[in-house]
């Protein structure tokens, strides 16, 4: 597929949020006229700043957000999203060559990295040397809820 075919959007959010306690009734006719006009600038706005766009999609939701949380969280690092573990046992000098990991590789490392390496283990990327100590250090840290 040329990359002209690929569909590609454009999406930004907005959200307006009335202050916890303000004691307005905001009117349905009000909050209709205040989207109509909000509506009408983004669309000038974007025909002006993204004239590629052939259309604008509009969603607009009234409600009450009696429990509204968004929360960021790192992952653990991994070769898919170029972390520790997309760097390998050669390239951080602990190995020679490819293999399982050792308990002393791994007692170089820190907690992340060594969450990194766990998350491997547990999807089957890396494995482990026959060391019980070494299962059990990795045993922690695939538990480890940070």
């Amino acid at each position: 597929m040329p990359d002209n075919e690929v569909p590609r959007v454009l999406r930004l959010t907005f959200e307006f949020t009335v202050p916890k306690g303000l004691r307005v009734n905001i009117r349905n006719t009000r909050r209709m006229a205040a989207v109509k006009a909000l509506v009408a600038a983004m669309e000038a706005l974007g025909a002006r700043e993204f004239p590629w766009a052939q259309t604008m999609t509009v969603r607009h939701e009234w409600m009450y957000a009696w429990h509204d949380e968004t929360e960021e969280r790192e992952l653990p690092p991994s070769a898919q999203n170029g972390g520790f573990a997309a760097l390998g046992q050669d390239d951080l000098g602990l190995a020679e060559e490819d293999g399982p990991w050792t308990h002393a590789q791994l007692q170089r490392l820190g907690a992340k990295e060594l969450r990194a390496v766990a998350s491997d283990v547990a999807f089957g990327r890396a494995g482990l040397d026959d060391d019980p100590e070494t299962h059990a250090l990795i045993a922690v840290y695939a538990d480890d809820g940070e």
